[in-house]
């Protein structure tokens, strides 16, 4: 093998080589794969982490009342408790945050000014 032949046999070897309509030269072979693994950790970081503004955990729900004291209600158990305590007195469970269901208070709120408007105040 003459130093001719040699030079072509490292001319075939860097020579451009096409996968799926993607031309990538050799030795770039190990990087896209490597870059192929980054996106791949970077879609499942997207996907998995997304969602962190929902609550995680059991949660104590808050509900409003126009005229009576506020009551509360375990996301656990759902049974419905007046203290304001950050652990349900039935089930145990310990909160770890609280939301607020205002439905109730807008329906008593709407029962309010039907009332008043029967009496004409």
């Amino acid at each position: 093998m003459d130093w001719a032949d040699k030079e072509q046999q490292g001319a075939e070897r860097s020579s451009p080589r096409t996968i799926s309509g993607i031309t990538i030269r050799r030795g770039e072979e190990g990087m896209t794969f490597v870059w192929v693994i980054i996106g791949a950790v970077v879609l499942l970081v997207l996907l998995s982490g997304g969602s962190k503004s929902k609550q995680s955990g059991p949660v104590r729900i808050d509900h409003p009342h126009v005229i009576d004291d506020d009551d509360y209600e375990c996301s656990v158990c759902h049974r419905r408790f007046r203290k304001n305590v950050m652990a349900c007195p039935h089930c145990g469970t310990r909160f770890t945050g609280r939301t607020e269901d205002s439905t109730e208070w807008d329906e008593e709120e709407d029962e309010l000014e039907a009332w008043d408007e029967e009496d004409g105040l």
